[in-house]
């Protein structure tokens, strides 16, 4: 077998598995929209480790029955970024009005910027039955981990981390070309930092390979048996 037609052969093994899982986990979802509760998913891992990735092929791939959570930033956006699609991108002043009247479910410093999750849409998805995706940091993971029992809709929580090595990720933060050096060495810094904390989250994925197709199937097949328990 050619490396070529090996390629191809795996590429088609993933899309089946990944449409199996799929169909499974639609038929939870089916079950748990009769009892009204939506499912809050959290997947956190240190910057540049390819959680808004996943995010995104997992809404892709429910458009209907999910919603990804765009958070509150204080930070300019990157040449890439739009408002509303990655960030809501605000002022100081109002994002501190915002925390203040309580509308965050969690918000934290980070690297000189304030990030914030605002609580009202998540809710109000969390009530439709869908499934609610949350890309944070670990700190705003740690916080959500303890505060989503406030949350009044009925669902049921998920916290999922990215993990890979040091080397791969300074790879692909340099590939990113977004951060200057002394900006990616906080950042490995920090992932190291949070690395630790990973026996914390309900699961691990291992993103090492850099193939985020991997990394779905992985996290289908893990809510999977979670939600058939």
């Amino acid at each position: 077998m050619s490396i070529v037609t090996e390629a191809v052969t795996h590429h088609q093994a993933m899309v089946s598995s990944i449409a199996r899982e799929l169909a499974i986990f639609q038929k939870h979802l089916d079950r748990l929209q009769d009892s009204d509760e939506g499912v809050f998913l959290t997947l956190s891992g240190p910057s540049g480790g390819g959680k808004t990735t996943l995010a995104r092929l997992l809404h892709d791939h429910l458009p209907l029955r999910s919603k990804v959570s765009i958070s509150w930033t204080t930070r300019p956006p990157r040449e890439d970024e739009k408002t509303g699609r990655d960030y809501h991108f605000v002022s100081p002043d109002d994002f501190e009005v915002a925390e203040q009247d309580g509308l965050f479910l969690e918000c934290a410093g980070v690297y000189d910027a304030k990030y914030g999750t605002p609580k009202e849409p998540i809710e109000a998805w969390l009530t439709e039955s869908l499934v609610v995706i949350l890309v944070t940091d670990v700190l705003g993971a740690t916080t959500v981990r303890k505060k989503h029992t406030q949350l009044s809709a009925a669902h049921r929580y998920f916290d999922v981390m990215l993990v890979l090595d040091k080397t791969e990720l300074e790879r692909r933060l340099r590939r990113r070309g977004t951060d200057a050096p002394e900006k990616i060495a906080k950042r490995l810094s920090e992932a190291e930092r949070e690395m630790r904390q990973a026996s914390a989250f309900a699961w691990t994925i291992d993103s090492q390979t850099g193939k985020p197709e991997e990394d779905l199937l992985a996290l289908l097949k893990f809510l999977n048996v979670q939600l058939g328990q």
